[in-house]
């Protein structure tokens, strides 16, 4: 059978969910509900400026926190303690066990190690020069259940607008490109159809400085088996390389496919136990070439 390999850059919200929709009901065929819900904290001055937040998500038992960010002045007042504890405290009422967030050596590994969180995974050279590292901690090990310690206005926003996100994450963006230089971030989408034009497969990948992450990976249940997922890896392998990256990374559960990444020549560099329960979550990385002068 001949199928068609097209490449979308900057898909469409539609383009995306093609590939994400077919996936979420994989998995939850799998693991049951995965429960995904999105929220944000905000922090305001007395003035009602916005200094800070922190957006977040829940996936099956786990809470995940995507970015948080407060303003340069307002830093060392608690607010960042603060915005964990709420986090964690909104993780259990949403039925959670497990918090986990990455972050950049730039930015704040130990404030989160004395909270209590453990590097269960690292990316070195990420950006160049850098780590960022992948940070976990239990719900109920501690530190999630100290009183308020700053005075500031927090609200709080279920489902927040992309208006709402973007708050946060803009200065986040700005403090990062002002540690390491541009971001470059860029997202990509691979599709296969078959001759019919029917979606069969499809590929979700973004880069973000020296780094490729597949973000999801799907082929429809008839075409498994017959390379599409191989092919699929190879091209973004390729467009990985043309966009200047240096890596390629994603993350996979254990009912999905770690063997098949392997056999592709990823390697395991972190792993969540227990997510969803009775499962595990696996992160790996391939680098397709060296460092200069590494």
């Amino acid at each position: 059978m001949e199928l068609a390999y097209t490449l979308q850059p900057e898909p469409t919200p539609e383009e995306r969910y093609r590939i994400i929709d077919p996936l979420i009901a994989y998995n939850e065929a799998q693991a049951g509900p995965r429960n995904s819900k999105e929220f944000a904290f905000f922090v305001r001055s007395e003035t009602t400026e916005l200094v800070g937040g922190l957006l977040g998500s829940t996936h099956f038992n786990h809470f995940f926190v995507s970015a948080i960010f407060i303003d340069q002045e307002f830093r060392r007042e608690g607010i960042g303690r603060e915005l964990i504890r709420r986090a964690a405290a909104l993780a259990l009422e949403r039925g959670c066990d497990t918090i986990y967030l990455d972050t950049f050596d730039f930015q704040a590994p130990g404030f989160y190690e004395k909270l209590g969180f453990k590097v269960f995974g690292a990316l070195n050279d990420y950006p160049t020069g850098h780590w960022r590292l992948y940070l976990v901690k239990r719900l109920g090990a501690g530190g999630e259940a100290q009183g308020r310690t700053t005075k500031r206005n927090f609200t709080f926003q279920p489902e927040p607008t992309p208006e709402e996100r973007k708050r946060i994450i803009a200065p986040l963006v700005a403090y990062n490109e002002a540690q390491v230089g541009p971001e470059n971030w860029r997202e990509f989408a691979l599709f296969v159809r078959s001759e019919i034009g029917e979606p069969v497969a499809g590929l979700l990948g973004f880069k973000h400085w020296n780094h490729f992450f597949v973000a999801a990976l799907y082929v429809e249940q008839l075409f498994r088996k017959e390379g599409i997922g191989r092919e699929l890896m190879k091209r973004a392998e390729a467009l990985a390389l043309e966009q200047g990256c240096d890596v390629v990374y994603l993350d996979t559960f254990d009912y999905q496919a770690p063997g098949f990444y392997e056999k592709l020549g990823f390697k395991v560099f972190g792993r969540l136990e227990d997510y969803p329960p009775g499962h595990r979550r696996f992160y790996l990385v391939k680098r397709l070439r060296s460092v200069p002068n590494g």
